[in-house]
């Protein structure tokens, strides 16, 4: 694997990785991930580091971009989602586990369902890794901070998104990515 083949899977599994994150756990699952909390306090800042967050999951998207290349063996949407999610699950399934052991942050329901949504997460990321033609939407957001802003554990229903919709062609996408 080449450097600039790296950094383009790192980069573009970097965005969706984090969209997933915000929409997984803190829009779709958050209730269901309160609900299933331990009995730790204190734990979840104020104010999220986004820069460490951005980083750790730029991490994330390398591994997964280079267990796809050291997987080998045709290139395919499916052998993408595979491998993405094998990456996903066994990633944070050791993440989860090994604090589960050591820590009241989360109950064992929470730390399954992690797992699980971690492996639908990562096998989504590398999607577009091995995809060649056709089109994706890209959804620009407008902001969510009236909606929920950090720091706040409950969201605040019924408010107007703003949000910028384009369709954009896979191939001429990963063409200006130099890809």
């Amino acid at each position: 694997m080449n450097v600039k083949r790296l950094s383009i899977g790192s980069i573009t599994g970097l965005v969706v990785l984090y969209v997933l994150g915000v929409v997984f756990w803190q829009m779709l699952f958050a209730d269901f991930f309160a609900a299933n909390a331990g009995t730790a306090e204190g734990v979840q800042r104020e104010e999220q580091i986004i820069w460490a967050m951005a980083l750790g999951t730029l991490l994330y998207a390398a591994l997964i971009t280079l267990m796809m290349d050291a997987r080998g063996g045709p290139v395919s949407l499916a052998n993408g989602l595979k491998t993405g999610a094998i990456v996903g699950f066994l990633l944070w399934g050791t993440v989860d586990f090994i604090y589960f052991g050591f820590t009241n942050l989360n109950n064992l329901t929470a730390v399954i369902a992690d797992t699980v949504l971690e492996a639908v997460r990562g096998g989504i990321a590398d999607i577009l890794d091995v995809l060649d033609t056709g089109q994706m939407l890209l959804v620009y957001s407008g902001g969510l901070h009236h909606i929920q802003a950090p720091g706040e554990l409950v969201p605040r229903p019924l408010r107007n998104i703003r949000a910028r919709v384009e369709i954009v062609d896979i191939a001429d996408y990963k063409k200006a990515l130099g890809h």
